[in-house]
């Protein structure tokens, strides 16, 4: 099974300005017409999400419920572990703004979390865990056993981590480690490192997780913002990630494949492709104004007889 989607669905305007997805992405609201909410509007197009909410707060019992509800059956969706748990610095200078004392991570916190997990499980709507890492974790023994210990911790839910240090996935004892207690490593594409040029051994668990930021140079510039997302894949760069997710998926139970290069709806435009890519058709038509402002979408338009019309992809 291959799930493609995006890293997040909830875009406004208020927050994104011009890299907003209301208007775009979404349909233009019109007084006195109902229009479906975000979650049902996405999940039209693609069968998963990556929640990036939960890296900075944890959402109400009823917002999950509201998840697994509102989607379809086949839905599901990937979490992204608390930041309390992989982003300690980060996370005490938050508490400190706040007025609070930041404390270190307990059973309590894990069991605040798997509960978000076994709600999404116990509706058929998990996906997998990521565990993401900053640039500053060194692969030290103390730091493998964390990984580890968290992984063993979530336990039997699905679990992938992304640490963007070197030294990682080159280490045979630490990919041995990662297949012993069953962790997907994460594998991505960005600025400073384009996938297909990635050593892609097997995969260290029974699914496969890649996540694309897009290649845009301020990626490593500081202060750049939402700016580092702003970036299209064209057709020549998705087919041979297309290639590489068709392999895999042979070897593995599930692939999760999440684009990150959410400015002005750049991350569901190349989902579609991909979806195309890979012999996936939509159910639905994106708006006029998506199809507008990236062309290569106009030739997806979905057929009630035949899925995707796709006599021949440039």
């Amino acid at each position: 099974m291959i799930y493609i989607g995006t890293s997040g669905w909830h875009y406004p305007r208020t927050k994104e300005g011009a890299f907003s997805w209301d208007g775009l992405f979404y349909p233009t609201r019109q007084r006195g017409v109902k229009s479906l909410p975000n979650l049902e509007y996405y999940s039209r197009f693609y069968n998963t999400a990556e929640v990036n909410l939960t890296f900075y707060q944890l959402p109400r019992l009823e917002m999950i419920q509201g998840w697994v509800r509102r989607t379809p059956k086949d839905f599901c969706f990937s979490v992204k572990l608390h930041q309390k748990f992989t982003h300690p610095s980060l996370y005490a200078e938050g508490e400190i703004a706040a007025g609070r004392a930041p404390a270190p991570v307990d059973t309590a916190d894990i069991d605040a979390f798997r509960v978000i997990l076994d709600v999404l499980a116990e509706g058929g709507k998990l996906g997998a865990l990521l565990i993401q890492f900053g640039f500053d974790l060194p692969p030290t023994p103390a730091n493998v056993e964390t990984v580890t210990s968290l992984a063993q911790a979530f336990r039997p839910h699905p679990v992938a981590l992304e640490v963007r240090t070197g030294g990682w996935r080159s280490s045979p004892e630490i990919v041995a480690r990662l297949r012993a207690n069953n962790v997907a490593w994460v594998y991505v594409d960005q600025y400073t490192l384009h996938y297909p040029s990635v050593r892609d051994a097997a995969p260290t668990a029974d699914f496969y997780y890649l996540r694309l930021h897009g290649r845009n140079e301020h990626w490593v510039k500081a202060g750049s913002g939402g700016e580092r997302y702003n970036y299209l894949y064209g057709w020549e760069e998705l087919r041979p990630i297309a290639a590489r997710v068709r392999s895999i998926a042979s070897t593995v139970n599930r692939v999760f494949v999440y684009f990150n290069n959410h400015a002005a709806g750049k991350a569901p435009a190349n989902a579609t492709m991909l979806q195309a890519l890979l012999d996936l058709a939509p159910t639905a038509e994106h708006t006029e104004a998506l199809r507008a402002a990236y062309p290569d979408l106009s030739e997806l338009s979905p057929t009630p007889e035949s899925g995707l019309g796709l006599p021949e992809l440039p």
